[in-house]
């Protein structure tokens, strides 16, 4: 569900205006490097946003330091909050065990993960609390792109 949540919260935010499709063309190598034929640019099919869009849904949402630099690079806050990643990575550490070793850990005894009431709950709120400061991301960056667009609209009238 979050791995959902934060594709779907970014690709949202592409679509809302055209500055996140040229931040995240300017910022984000792979779609910096990209090269398209001339032909495709004429085809009406083919626009920057697919391109964008189509990159976004390919990431692995779990990758959560690569999640990170997404947002920032396509979202460009005025300030980059210092994000509390610890607990997060460690619950994507144990999603890796939980699909990829059948619960086991990596180490040599192959522990396995037992759960309870408590650590889903704990699980829970991880996650919430990581969303919640993605969410807080996007508001922010967006507030400012539309103050700052609000004054040049103001400049330009006077």
């Amino acid at each position: 569900i979050m791995e959902n949540c934060l594709s779907e919260m970014i690709k949202s935010v592409v679509l809302s205006h055209n500055r996140y499709v040229e931040n995240a063309i300017r910022n984000i190598n792979e779609l910096k490097a990209k090269n398209i034929s001339l032909s495709e640019l004429i085809n009406k099919e083919s626009n920057a946003n697919k391109y964008v869009q189509e990159y976004l849904s390919d990431i692995l949402y779990h990758r959560i330091q690569l999640v990170v630099e997404i947002y920032k690079a396509v979202l460009q806050p005025k300030q980059y909050p210092r994000l509390p990643l610890k607990n997060i990575n460690e619950l994507m550490k144990l999603r890796h065990d939980i699909v990829h070793r059948n619960g086991k850990t990596k180490t040599t005894d192959e522990k396995i993960h037992t759960f309870n009431t408590a650590t889903l709950n704990d699980a829970f709120k991880v996650v919430e609390e990581f969303l919640n400061n993605m969410m807080n991301l996007i508001s922010d960056a967006v507030e400012h792109h539309e103050n700052e667009q609000i004054a040049r609209d103001l400049e330009d009238e006077f």
